[in-house]
């Protein structure tokens, strides 16, 4: 989360402004949304996936559009805790995303974006497949350490207009 916002939110703030809104997102588009990341041997919380169908605009993949189910453009995002960093496991979950993004939501394109200067998620993308369409700088009210650097946009699949 350092490099999204800086640090951790309040319980009370992550109901209120994630996990709602996260909620009703994946009720109106099925087989999209966040999907929890759990450690094979003991079930334990590590982080998660998720899809969201865009609609391109030209612009900043950031600020792109949430789109319509079975949209050809699909997002993909990413977190794992700390303590799974560097064992592959980001991977793996962001794989199996991708390979539902491709196969069973018949998306023809996944996009990611991260701050460039992430080198531990854009290994990543590029593990995936992921090619480099570009890095944009955008301002930020409230900007993270590495900002400056700019975003890096990753496209897999048929390229976006």
């Amino acid at each position: 989360m350092r490099h999204l916002q800086g640090d951790a939110l309040a319980p009370e703030r992550v109901e209120e402004k994630v996990l709602v809104p996260m909620l009703m997102a994946a009720a109106e588009q099925p087989g999209y949304g966040r999907i929890c990341v759990e450690r094979r041997d003991d079930g334990a919380f590590i982080g998660w996936v998720s899809l969201v169908p865009r609609v391109p605009d030209g612009g900043p993949m950031y600020g792109w559009v949430r789109g319509a189910v079975g949209a050809p453009v699909v997002e993909l995002g990413y977190r794992v805790v700390h303590e799974a960093w560097g064992m592959g496991l980001a991977t793996e979950a962001a794989g199996a995303a991708v390979e539902h993004a491709l196969t069973t939501l018949g998306a023809s394109t996944v996009v990611a974006t991260t701050m460039a200067v992430n080198a531990g998620s854009r290994r990543v993308l590029e593990r995936l497949g992921f090619t480099l369409a570009g890095v944009r700088f955008l301002q930020w009210d409230e900007p993270n350490p590495g900002w400056e650097q700019g975003e890096a946009e990753y496209v897999l699949g048929v390229r976006p207009v």
